[in-house]
């Protein structure tokens, strides 16, 4: 028993890297989706590939394809959907030591909560969350 969890665990780890590239294509197939303005495939190419990142435990990943899917539900005026997930990406953005540093990132995700909360009539949180990207944005500039 010991030797064939032994094998599974080989196996996974050898399908990483595949399964990384994988999740990399569907996050550029994605983006050309999004160019095309077709946010139903768009949003679903992000979504496979959200999986997968989940899988390997891979918050750069994480974060950019819930960032996405926020982004298609956005445009698709879906504002309640986008703001759970723009959270968890500030969340991440904050908390994980991969993404921590990345403040471009955390002022993009911030700039997309903040329309969200415009779009839903949350004035106070959303002037908040808007002010402390232009704080971010200017100290890039």
């Amino acid at each position: 028993m010991a030797d064939e969890r032994q094998r599974q665990h080989e196996q996974a780890r050898n399908e990483e890297p595949a399964r990384a590239q994988h999740a990399e294509e569907l996050l550029e197939r994605g983006d050309e989706l999004m160019d095309e303005n077709n946010w139903d495939e768009a949003k679903d190419a992000y979504m496979a590939a959200l999986e997968i990142f989940l899988c390997l435990q891979d918050d750069e990943g994480k974060t950019k394809c819930q960032l996405q899917v926020a982004v298609c539900l956005y445009l698709q005026g879906e504002f309640s959907k986008a703001v759970p997930l723009l959270r968890e990406c500030l969340h991440l953005c904050t908390t994980s030591p991969v993404l921590s540093g990345n403040e471009l990132n955390r002022a993009i995700t911030l700039l997309a909560l903040g329309v969200c909360l415009t779009a839903l009539a949350q004035y106070t949180e959303a002037e908040a969350v808007l002010r402390e990207a232009v704080v971010i944005q200017r100290k890039k500039l």
